[in-house]
């Protein structure tokens, strides 16, 4: 069974070296999805409950690992912390995407020198990785590139 992880929206300000903010990546919840941006894209996680608490509003994510178009992955998953004495602790939430390199220009290659794409492992190399940790909580802990 796949643990339920509580998520929010975020805006997290960064400064780039010329001293300008720059939103980087945010989240939000819309039209029955969590909403996760980052520069251009916008990778959507469904929600399964939505509320609002002490800390303001969350939406409820399930786990899961999805393939995205071009051989990229998008995973939501738990990592749960050491045990505090005989206390456990509720699973943090992990939101990764990577993007790789589109395969075609290198199955094109393949197919000039006669040999079938299908017929070898082709791993692409990753253009870029996103890494979004939240507390149990909700609240946002880390993002990574």
């Amino acid at each position: 069974m796949s643990n339920m992880l509580k998520v929010r929206p975020f805006v997290p300000v960064t400064t780039n070296p010329e001293g300008t903010e720059v939103h980087l990546v945010s989240a939000v919840i819309e039209n029955g999805e969590f909403c996760l941006r980052f520069d251009q894209a916008t990778f959507r996680i469904p929600f399964w409950e939505m509320g609002t608490d002490e800390l303001g509003p969350f939406a409820m994510i399930k786990e899961c690992d999805t393939k995205l178009p071009g051989g990229s992955n998008l995973r939501v998953e738990a990592e749960f912390e050491e045990p505090l004495g005989d206390v456990l602790l509720p699973p943090r939430c992990h939101i990764c995407i990577i993007v790789k390199e589109n395969p075609a220009p290198l199955e094109n290659q393949l197919r000039e020198a006669w040999i079938d794409p299908a017929s070898v492992i082709l791993l692409a190399p990753v253009k870029w990785s996103l890494d979004v940790y939240f507390f149990s909580s909700g609240k946002l802990e880390n993002v990574s590139l």
